[in-house]
């Protein structure tokens, strides 16, 4: 993995991978803010997956019909729209991109990133480099053993950053903490202001969605297992799933935990299929079982107005993950979620995996996110068969029967 500076060499990538404008600015002032890029490319150029190939949406209790005439009026309709992928029994159905973009567009992904953080705390488990999610934060960091830091911080254990209920005070109000983030971040290292922070409630208690969580979570990861949690990922998870192309910024020298990941949809894709998995691949557990079921359950119900407005509708939180049911009645899922409608979406119990991408409106993310949200539930949604799909052999390994093509 190659760390550098983000440099006009690393714009003109971005331009190649087609990213928007305004993510684009961001990252630049990522650079400004003294963050390192986490580039990491095969010598080659990466060509689709040579054994990437849809399968018959029939055969899998999806209509084609219906998935015709969504991808028809998907340019006008949503212009939006980066893309969409629809995964079923692990086989991909449905994959669109808008014009410009494909397989190997890189895209922001927003706080899609905090649940990869999370499926890396799982991956630590399963290889004994962490005991659980019960250990107290002041043994993951220095820090928080030094003397004079804020009172409750060495009452907080990994399970409170990892479900939001840290007890720190928001930085800034409910509307505009995302850019009161990236402000702290420009002025100082997070890490020492988090130690400092005031504790407003009694760690485990109260949810308050925050970045600044979730960034410890990361660093404190990290410093576990003596890498950066990027190079952590690309060994345990990554190279795996067979990912080899991604952007994953440092903030101050460690991997920045709470939104700025960029990964292909494909990607996500593979992602997607693992969490439906319960961290299994290719015949092999990947993440602790037991560390991920909890992830993937609603371990916190009270979330408070902010987030019950909030679409797609949100019943609980895990690990860094959310849980809702609404899409369609009956139908449990948990899914990924990141600003403007980014989303990876995993319905167990009918096989289904989803994967949106959305141009994400700096001024208006909730808008973007509700017309992506509109999007699943009334167009994509009822073209999948509602009846519930037991597990199959390429569900349960990743790898299909004879006969039929390669999972994802």
């Amino acid at each position: 993995m190659r760390h550098s500076h983000w440099t006009h060499a690393a714009a003109a990538a971005a331009s190649r991978h087609g990213w928007p404008s305004q993510p684009r600015r961001r990252l630049a002032l990522a650079a400004a803010m003294g963050w390192a890029m986490s580039l990491h490319r095969p010598a080659a150029a990466l060509a689709p997956d040579a054994d990437w190939a849809l399968a018959p949406p029939q055969a899998h209790g999806i209509s084609q019909p219906q998935l015709q005439r969504l991808q028809a009026q998907l340019p006008d309709a949503q212009p939006g729209l980066r893309a969409l992928l629809l995964l079923r029994h692990g086989q991909p159905v449905l994959e669109y991109y808008r014009s410009g973009l494909g397989p190997q567009t890189l895209h922001p992904v927003h706080s899609v990133t905090k649940s990869v953080v999370s499926t890396l705390v799982g991956a630590a488990i399963a290889q004994g480099q962490l005991p659980g999610v019960d250990v107290p934060l002041t043994e993951l960091l220095e820090e928080a053993r030094q003397p004079g830091v804020a009172p409750g911080v060495a009452r907080m254990r990994l399970a409170d950053l990892l479900t939001q209920r840290s007890g720190f005070k928001r930085v800034g109000d409910r509307h505009g903490w995302y850019a009161a983030f990236a402000q702290l971040a420009q002025s100082r290292p997070v890490v020492e202001f988090a130690m400092h922070r005031e504790v407003q409630t009694e760690p485990g208690t109260r949810f308050l969605y925050s970045n600044l969580d979730t960034h410890l979570v990361s660093v404190a990861l990290g410093r576990r297992l003596g890498m950066p949690l990027a190079e952590h990922a690309r060994q345990r998870l990554f190279t795996p799933l067979g990912i080899t192309e991604w952007v994953w910024p440092a903030l101050h020298g460690d991997t920045a935990g709470a939104g700025s990941l960029m990964l292909g949809a494909r990607s996500l894709a593979r992602l997607g299929q693992l969490w439906l998995q319960q961290g299994r691949w290719q015949g092999q557990q990947l993440l602790d079982p037991a560390y991920f079921a909890q992830a993937t359950q609603a371990l916190v119900t009270e979330l408070g107005p902010e987030v019950a407005a909030a679409p797609p509708t949100r019943m609980g939180y895990g690990y860094l993950f959310w849980t809702a049911e609404g899409l369609r009645p009956g139908w449990r899922s948990f899914y990924a979620a990141g600003k403007g409608g980014q989303i990876v979406l995993m319905v167990p119990s009918h096989q289904v995996v989803i994967v949106a991408l959305t141009d994400a409106d700096d001024w208006a993310p909730d808008r973007s996110a509700a017309r992506t949200t509109r999007l699943l539930r009334e167009q994509l949604v009822p073209a999948i068969a509602d009846e519930a799909q037991p597990a199959t052999a390429a569900g349960a390994s990743g790898r299909t029967s004879a006969g039929a093509r390669r999972s994802v």
